[in-house]
């Protein structure tokens, strides 16, 4: 999972392109992508299509900040809840944390690890990207013990705490 503003360096993509809208069952839009703007477009389209969804599922090994940051916004302001089904890390999680309540199936996995700018241009502070991104993770009710090993997980790793950690850091809010 990437956690960084530019993939000019990360090869071609290998992941299904997100269509212009998800697919929606039962009030429930299900994203299985890597986490970019075409992913935060479709997600726009499908809430103003379904005002009758309530659940974003996430399937995601990570991807762009900005986007995520975009995503866990449009979660915000419709109000809806969150699960994952397998595995949702790195810039996933941004976008997992913005649910109302928060679950994951008994195969998920959550993955934390700290920033890192994957451009030769220094044009962002990672220490502020980290930082206003823990805030963000704190106002939804994450415990700050959880958070410092999350942040503290060098980007190379990926941390995948346990159902039971989850729970106790109220990073999950329902079974």
């Amino acid at each position: 999972g990437l956690n960084g503003w530019s993939r000019a360096n990360q090869g071609p993509e290998q992941v299904v392109e997100t269509p212009a809208t998800l697919s929606v069952e039962n009030g429930v839009a299900i994203y299985a992508d890597d986490i970019t703007f075409r992913g935060y477009n479709a997600l726009e389209r499908t809430l103003a299509l379904n005002p009758d969804i309530t659940t974003l599922r996430l399937t995601s090994p990570g991807g762009l900040i900005p986007a995520a940051r975009g995503m866990a916004r449009l979660l915000r302001e419709h109000r809806l809840k969150t699960e994952a089904l397998g595995l949702c890390a790195s810039a996933c999680t941004l976008v997992f944390i913005a649910g109302d309540t928060r679950s994951m199936g008994p195969e998920a996995r959550l993955g934390f690890h700290g920033y890192k700018l994957l451009s030769e241009v220094e044009t962002l502070d990672i220490k502020t990207e980290e930082a206003r991104d823990r805030d963000y993770f704190s106002s939804q009710g994450v415990r700050d013990i959880f958070l410092d090993r999350a942040f503290a997980t060098p980007h190379e790793d990926m941390w995948f705490p346990t159902r039971n950690e989850l729970i106790e850091a109220n990073v999950l809010t329902a079974p």
